[in-house]
């Protein structure tokens, strides 16, 4: 061994393995101190940039189960209100049966009706007050609310929530299109066109009838008409109704020539079975349907207009599709239009008719088929082509609207025992059209005020805006072809939530339609439980109403579910990427401490032997002495 004093190569080698245990050992204090095995890049370049994204990605998982969570709460919120709507519309479905019965009168109907306007009011007031971090959920200005919530870490993980628009309805605006004409092909001139449902697809079609024929125009929902020829002459005025109670639409109708009143039964898929026939009086003009010895079956009441006979012809029917022979009830003079209703608001069904000296005449029913003498409200000359019955002024009481052959229409008001004797209140002339063929009173824009359809022979429809206390302006004249405008129906036709109307169009044999212009407003459907009639039309109403909240809030319970998954899948996501980052980030503290333990051996060692080797020098100091 060599020995020397100008170095010390021993010391050098001990100096440089103390050193590196000292390195080390500082490196495992810090891992043990901090718990992590990566404190710095230069611990591990590769393992911290992966460790930095997953632990990106763990912070965005942990903001979408917010964004979950939150979005759970808004659409919990929402759901909440919808059921207390719901509760709503069932008492309200529950005071509008209360008043379709017929043993209350008109100021029981009123109580009635107060609580329902203020449950309405509530309604609204829940729906406007129904707010998530100030965001309306149940009514908006601007169409559907689109709830977007971020469930994921990227850019496309959006679950759009569509919340239900509960304060909002689409309603007509009391104007229309231009009307559109759709042919029928039957053999001589039209004569009436009448809406219903008659193949149970929840569209609501067009029956078109002449003398010679019955069409079906089917409807695809969107106010697209096929023609289909049933190949049957069943008259020329028709009404539709259940007579042999199996929930499928069937048809009665006149028949001027033979002198009877016909049945087709329908089978619910647009057919019909064999026409029945039953004798009534010379010439009928029109029917009415209604139970009117409330056994539960639909009845018939036909005006006619030959032989200047002075009765109307009541059918009472079976129940089971077939009617009685008819009866009369004496009217004072001969009519061409009838209709039945409760003009006396004692629960029972009387009978209104236009007559052809100029009047209306009443008739009191007792619901059990029995009629009081006729009481006639004159107008002077001019005969009444038609009438209909409504609550014109909201009081409670049926008021009647007539259309005359001198092209004026005159409303009589109920003065509150089922008589007119405030006679004739208003006096609405006709453009200049010609004379009235058919008048519907129907709220064309949902303000809770009836307004007028009239159907004129100068080819033109009519429209009249009610005002809620008995009078009407005019809206809007609308031409058809070169025939005359005759019948008159309404339905919404191609589903946008406005009333529509169609109108046969006389010689030229078209359907003539006006499809409404539609505007949103807020709240429920206008309602009044003021009459019997408009009762039930509310129970319709209302039932619609519930049945579209349980859709929405089935709607809501789907995204619910929904976000429930996409929460536990970001609850495991999020502890997968943790993990993976523990993995590679986290110090493994049994494995540090080993080699705490071994650094520290090293470390005493290399200490040890470093005092020894600076030791080594002194021998040559033994060898110069």
């Amino acid at each position: 061994m060599k020995i020397s004093l100008g170095s010390n190569i021993a010391s050098l080698r001990a100096q440089r393995r103390l050193a590196i245990s000292n390195d080390e050992i500082s490196k495992t204090f810090e891992r043990l101190s901090s718990g992590l095995r990566i404190n710095r890049a230069s611990d591990d370049a590769a393992g911290l940039a992966i460790a930095d994204s997953l632990r990106t990605d763990s912070r965005l998982y942990g903001t979408a189960i917010r964004n979950i969570n939150d979005g759970i709460s808004a659409l919990t919120t929402a759901d909440l209100a919808l059921e207390n709507l719901s509760g709503i519309v069932t008492r309200l479905s529950e005071l509008a049966a209360q008043s379709a019965n017929g043993v209350y009168d008109s100021t029981q109907r009123q109580a009635l009706d107060n609580e329902a306007q203020a449950l309405a009011e509530e309604y609204q007031r829940i729906v406007e007050a129904t707010t998530f971090n100030d965001i309306a959920l149940l009514s908006t200005e601007n169409g559907q609310l689109n709830l977007q919530i971020d469930i994921g870490t990227t850019a496309n993980d959006i679950l759009v929530a569509y919340l239900p628009e509960a304060g909002n309805k689409t309603v007509g605006n009391g104007t229309f299109e231009d009307a559109l004409d759709v042919a029928v092909t039957l053999g001589s001139a039209l004569r009436e066109t009448v809406a219903a449902d008659i193949d149970n697809d929840g569209d609501i079609d067009v029956l078109a009838t002449t003398n010679g024929g019955l069409s079906v125009l089917e409807n695809d929902g969107s106010g697209n008409f096929t023609e289909t020829t049933l190949g049957i002459g069943i008259g020329v005025h028709l009404e539709v109704g259940d007579f042999n109670n199996d929930g499928n639409i069937d048809i009665a109708a006149n028949n001027e020539t033979g002198d009877t009143v016909s049945l087709a039964l329908g089978n619910g898929d647009g057919t019909f079975q064999s026409i029945l026939s039953y004798a009534v009086g010379n010439a009928p003009r029109r029917i009415s349907l209604g139970d009117i010895d409330e056994d539960g079956n639909l009845d018939i009441v036909a005006s006619v207009i030959g032989g200047a006979e002075t009765s109307v012809y009541v059918l009472f029917g079976n129940g089971d599709g077939t009617l009685q022979a008819a009866t009369t009830v004496n009217v004072g003079d001969y009519q061409n239009t009838v209709e039945l209703g409760d003009v006396n608001g004692d629960g029972h069904l009387d009978i209104v008719t236009g007559q052809h000296g100029g009047a209306i005449g009443v008739a009191l029913g007792d619901g059990a088929g029995n009629f009081a003498p006729t009481i006639t409200y004159s107008v002077g000359s001019g005969l009444i082509k038609d009438i209909d019955i409504g609550d014109v002024n909201n009081d409670g009481l049926l008021d009647v609207v007539a259309a005359r052959s001198t092209g004026d229409l005159w409303v009589f008001l109920n003065d509150g025992a089922g008589t007119f004797n405030s006679t004739i209140s208003y006096n609405l002339a006709s453009v200049g059209s010609g004379a009235y063929w058919d008048v519907e009173l129907v709220d064309l824009d949902d303000d809770g005020n009836l307004d007028l359809g009239v159907a004129s022979a100068g080819t033109a429809i009519e429209v009249f805006m009610g005002s809620g206390n008995g009078s009407f302006t005019s809206n809007g004249t609308y031409a058809v072809t070169s025939g005359e405008a005759r019948s008159l129906s309404y339905a919404d036709f191609d589903g946008d939530g406005g009333i529509d109307f169609v109108a046969s169009s006389g010689a030229d044999q078209d359907a003539a339609f006006l499809f409404a212009n539609t505007q949103t407003v807020s709240g429920l459907a206008s309602f009044s439980l003021l009459t019997e009639e408009s009762s039930r039309e509310a129970l319709d109403s209302f039932g619609e109403t519930l049945a579209q909240i349980s859709a929405d809030r089935g709607n809501l319970g789907a995204y619910q579910s929904r976000l429930s998954v996409a929460l536990s899948k970001n609850y495991a996501a999020q502890q997968n990427v943790q993990a993976a980052e523990s993995r590679i980030r986290d110090a493994d503290i049994a494995q540090e401490a080993a080699s705490l333990v071994r650094l520290q051996i090293l470390q005493q060692a290399a200490t040890s032997i470093l005092a020894s080797a600076n030791q080594a020098p002194s021998l040559s100091l033994a060898l110069l002495s």
